[in-house]
């Protein structure tokens, strides 16, 4: 397993690795959204594993007010329990520390599992890609 920045030139993986984890018309199965969100270096980056060419894993993150927000977290069954998702955030934290918001139950056991403290009082802002404001 080899884990790593996406590149737009993984767009055709990523998408049949979207397709099989989210319901029909999710955002991530856009292009254009992928890109909006992860593809520009200064906005946000996407981390994946991947073998083969096939993709199993995605962690995304956006950058604003110097932290690497993690909003994105997926990781096929079959990589689980390896020390593979430590991998994908050590990569982000090298961006930026790492913070993370709208957590699901699985995703509070995880960052309990990785050693994060779980702080409630946060305030939460919107962060707007400048590309898109034309």
């Amino acid at each position: 397993m080899n884990c790593r920045v996406a590149q737009q030139s993984d767009w055709r993986q990523l998408l049949i690795f979207f397709n099989e984890i989210y319901r029909e018309n999710h955002p991530l199965q856009t292009f254009e959204f992928w890109d909006w969100q992860f593809g520009d270096k200064k906005f946000g980056r996407s981390f994946i594993v991947e073998k083969g060419g096939r993709i199993y894993g995605h962690v995304g993150a956006t950058f604003n007010g110097g932290y690497a927000w993690i909003i994105n977290v997926y990781l096929s069954k079959e990589c689980r329990g390896k020390g593979i998702l430590r991998e994908l955030y050590s990569m982000a934290r090298n961006f930026a520390p790492i913070a993370a918001a709208n957590i699901n139950e699985a995703g509070l056991n995880l960052y309990r599992n990785m050693g994060y403290i779980r702080y409630c009082d946060l305030q939460r802002f919107v962060a707007i890609n400048p590309k898109c404001m034309d």
